[in-house]
């Protein structure tokens, strides 16, 4: 695979999110199997999308990886993956002040104002809502 900033920008969009979730559950430094497989059960990604993800993730640090997450989302996915990220950010049961840091940084990259980023925060997430991430 191409790790180009160009080319990882115009891959999957359930890639990009998969790696968005790699990105939050790394953060606190210990990328545990039980997130990994809370992320998968979630997302249903295919193996080569799993494994596309976890490439770029081994490959880019984090503040590029996030620039090429928001730059292969669109306006509505931004939004998907920011509520999905707030809810995958609990999923351990231990928030991190470094997760928290860390979906500022995604609403920041994102383009969200202060409004919008509490607006998504407090909207119930969907799993259903997934099927924008193709």
């Amino acid at each position: 695979m191409d790790i180009s900033p160009e080319s990882v920008s115009k891959t999957s969009g359930k890639v990009v999110l998969y790696l968005a979730g790699l990105i939050l559950a790394g953060i606190d430094g210990d990328l545990n199997k039980e997130e990994l497989d809370k992320l998968t059960s979630i997302l249903q990604p295919e193996d080569w999308m799993i494994s596309d993800a976890m490439e770029i993730y081994s490959w880019l640090p984090t503040s590029e990886s996030i620039k090429v997450v928001a730059n292969s989302l669109t306006e509505e996915q931004k939004k998907i993956a920011f509520k999905f990220l707030c809810k995958y950010s609990h999923v351990d049961n231990d928030f991190h002040q470094s997760e928290q840091l860390l979906l500022n940084r995604f609403a920041e990259v994102f383009g969200f104002d202060e409004a919008t980023k509490q607006k998504l925060v407090k909207e119930k997430f969907s799993p259903e809502e997934l099927k924008i991430f193709k």
